[in-house]
C-alpha cells in the first residue's frame, strides 16, 4: 500500500503542490496519477493526495515558528 498525505486547497495548481510538498514541481504528475487528474489546474476546493508526503510540522517549516 502506498502512503500519502491529504491536503485541501483552493484555485491552486499540481505543479505548486508538487514543488511545496514533494520539492519538485516536475513531480507534478505523480500527484495527478493519484488523484485520477488530467488537468493540473485546480479549480475550487479539492482535497488531493501527496504521495509519500509527510505531515507539516514546525519542525518541518521553520517559518512556521513564532517563538
Amino acid at each position: 500500500m502506498s502512503s500519502y498525505y491529504l491536503v485541501t486547497v483552493s484555485m491552486d495548481d499540481l505543479f505548486h503542490l508538487a514543488a511545496r510538498y514533494l520539492g519538485d514541481a516536475t513531480r507534478w504528475d505523480e500527484i495527478a496519477v493519484l488523484n485520477g487528474l488530467t488537468d493540473p489546474m485546480i479549480k475550487g476546493v479539492m482535497t488531493i493526495k501527496i504521495p509519500g508526503a509527510a505531515p507539516l510540522s514546525r519542525d518541518t517549516l521553520p517559518w512556521m515558528n513564532t517563538a
